[in-house]
């Protein structure tokens, strides 16, 4: 059995951020979570520590828990952290690690942190590879493949009310989700990333239907600007099948500079384990 990486601790503000280094490469990886994360309890799903472990053989691989989630400070359930404090994060983490320059994996709303950083940080910044991520995820009359509110609203009461069971695992991964341990191991990770009321707010503005077309149609307008002023090279990748984020959402994600690269690849979000051979092999 593997062991755990040590955490270690770096000041992003007021904030504790919670973050590991793994492997000794020639490149620094900064992988950027979506959603909520807990840097220790994801080691204890072993393809998602396969996954890292792969990641590590060949990069130093930098993890973190973003302010308000696993390991990291709490926030206030008032206090919504913004694009910019959790960008900051990476800022401190990567200071802390000693990393100048890095590549950036930004999964899900860790895409919209990935591009800000780059903008923000030209010179720190390598590569970005983008993964089941989106501009926005509201509807919009410019943005019909969106989700409705009322859609969105109902999955986050349903999330709030089975928080800590392992609700909507299918929502997030589908191929995992008729498998008794990873539906276990999700529940313990939903206890131990976020609290029933703080997963609520460790969902990105551009994600909550409840927000205002207003407010939601200036994220989706600063999203598209940003991409525009980065020029490291970039990456996107999807699987053709989300229960709740359809694939349009990710080209939405436009090339605005060269080297630039979409995959799209067969099947669920979380390839089964035949499939991740094959990908290897093809």
């Amino acid at each position: 059995m593997h062991e755990v990486p040590e955490t270690r601790y770096a000041k992003s503000g007021e904030y504790h951020i919670a973050y590991q280094v793994v492997g000794s490469g020639p490149i620094d990886l900064v992988f950027i979570p979506g959603f909520v994360s807990n840097v220790e309890h994801g080691w204890d799903y072993p393809p998602l520590a396969h996954c890292l472990r792969r990641l590590a053989s060949f990069a130093r691989l930098i993890l973190f828990d973003k302010r308000g989630t696993g390991m990291s400070d709490p926030v206030p359930p008032q206090q919504l952290p913004t694009l910019e404090q959790r960008m900051d994060d990476v800022r401190a983490v990567m200071d802390a690690a000693g990393s100048k320059r890095a590549a950036l994996v930004g999964v899900s709303e860790g895409g919209p942190m990935s591009l800000l950083f780059a903008a923000t940080y030209p010179d720190r910044t390598s590569a970005i590879v983008l993964m089941a991520t989106f501009a926005r995820v509201a509807w919009a009359p410019d943005y019909p493949f969106g989700t409705r509110p009322d859609v969105w609203e109902a999955l986050l009461a349903r999330m709030e009310k089975g928080w800590g069971t392992g609700v909507l695992l299918s929502a997030f991964a589908q191929s995992p989700a008729s498998d008794a341990a990873a539906r276990q191991w999700w529940a313990r990770f939903q206890r131990q990333a976020a609290s029933p009321a703080l997963h609520r707010i460790d969902l990105p503005r551009s994600e909550r239907g409840a927000e205002s077309n207003q407010a939601d149609r200036g994220q989706h307008t600063r999203f598209r600007t940003l991409e525009s002023a980065f020029t490291a090279p970039s990456r996107r990748r999807a699987r053709a099948r989300r229960q709740w984020r359809r694939v349009p959402r990710v080209p939405a994600v436009r090339d605005r500079k060269e080297p630039s690269r979409f995959e799209v690849r067969p099947g669920s979000v979380r390839a089964s384990r035949s499939q991740r051979s094959s990908e290897r092999s093809g």
